[in-house]
């Protein structure tokens, strides 16, 4: 018997005997099983057995929040051209059946909601959509889809890049990565951040960078990226578009000027992109902004007080968990979604958007 069976068997053993406790706690064991192609059959098994909903009612009982984060949503034109990393986008398709899902099976709703506390009561459990980064796709893209469904989402913005014609450093390296001669390129950078390893995966290397301070990186990818900003098929908003989605009822958060990972920078470079993001957000767009994320959910009890000291109410981290009513205001939990987690052989799957709800570690 493999593995797989072995994990359907145990789930099956614990569902016909009624002990909730004991089938999830065998549904967060899978994650080690997802590469191995049983992730899939388990998140069917669990969630046509019923397993999900009895968790996602006794969520709604609790008061609990489910909190979704996305970042980018393609057509399959622009999946084309863009450079981004796997676990950055949905495809237009997917995420028009998960919104439909959503309506069904959730009540959507906005950070108005958030906000006063004062949630609808109709029986489902509440969901929270939002964005990050501020990508020219989620006003080309998501926004139609978004008003198909009704859905006001929260849009987290990395203000520096606004109104622009650059992108962030992550896809200009994917971008050089694969338009350069990698054997001369990728020695010659591993060299300069003394790593010894000859071969390393593009995820891997956009890790090791972001964990160095900015002051630290920029001249380091200054080398390899050129001086040039303009990076197509990975375009950002401008500050019409935003304000165009104000006007539809969208909402807006701030998320850094520079996407920095705060935990690496000091004090003052922390309050410089926390504040400056803040105000360009108030000044260009004309409202309060009460909401921050923290950027790739990087945050320590330090950033929480210099997020408090700067005039926020919340923040948001990428932490797989629902949040809870009465949970900390400055740490809420967020379920990162693409592609890879909500599908089933190229389809969305209810079962896998569920599955991976459960809040196991993927």
């Amino acid at each position: 018997m493999n593995k797989a069976e072995t994990v359907s068997g145990d789930v099956k053993r614990a569902i016909s005997q009624a002990t909730f406790g004991d089938a999830y706690s065998v549904v967060k064991q899978c994650g080690s099983y997802r590469r191995s192609g049983a992730r899939s059959a388990v998140a069917n098994l669990v969630y046509y057995s019923g397993l999900c909903a009895v968790q996602r009612s006794l969520r709604h009982r609790r008061g609990e929040v489910c909190v979704l984060g996305l970042h980018r949503i393609l057509t399959d034109e622009q999946r084309s051209h863009a450079s981004s990393l796997a676990a950055m986008s949905l495809r237009d398709e997917t995420f028009r059946h998960m919104l439909a899902y959503l309506q069904r099976t959730y009540e959507l709703i906005s950070l108005e909601h958030l906000l006063s506390e004062k949630y609808p009561n109709t029986g489902k459990p509440l969901c929270l959509v939002t964005f990050d980064d501020g990508w020219a796709d989620n006003y080309t893209t998501a926004r139609e889809i978004l008003l198909e469904f009704g859905v006001r989402p929260l849009i987290f913005i990395a203000t520096g890049l606004i109104d622009s014609d650059g992108t962030f450093w992550e896809e200009r390296l994917l971008n050089s990565l694969h338009s350069c001669n990698v054997r001369d390129f990728m020695p010659r950078l591993l060299s300069e951040l003394h790593i010894k390893r000859r071969n390393i995966a593009p995820d891997e290397l956009i890790g090791a960078l972001k964990r160095m301070p900015e002051a630290r990186r920029a001249p380091i990818l200054a080398e390899f990226l050129g001086q040039g900003m303009t990076c197509v098929g990975n375009e950002m908003m401008s500050w019409e578009q935003l304000r165009r989605l104000r006007d539809l009822g969208f909402d807006f958060g701030a998320h850094t000027v520079n996407h920095p990972l705060l935990c690496y920078e000091s004090d003052e470079t922390v309050v410089r992109e926390l504040t400056l993001s803040k105000k360009a957000l108030e000044e260009k767009i004309g409202i309060r902004i009460h909401a921050f994320a923290y950027p790739s959910g990087n945050y320590d009890q330090r950033i929480k007080e210099l997020v408090r000291q700067s005039g926020f109410d919340f923040a948001f981290t990428c932490e797989p968990r629902w949040s809870r009513s009465k949970g900390d205001s400055l740490a809420i939990p967020r379920f990162l979604l693409h592609e890879g987690c909500v599908t089933n052989r190229g389809d969305f799957s209810p079962a896998a958007l569920e599955f991976t709800l459960t809040g196991w570690r993927q």
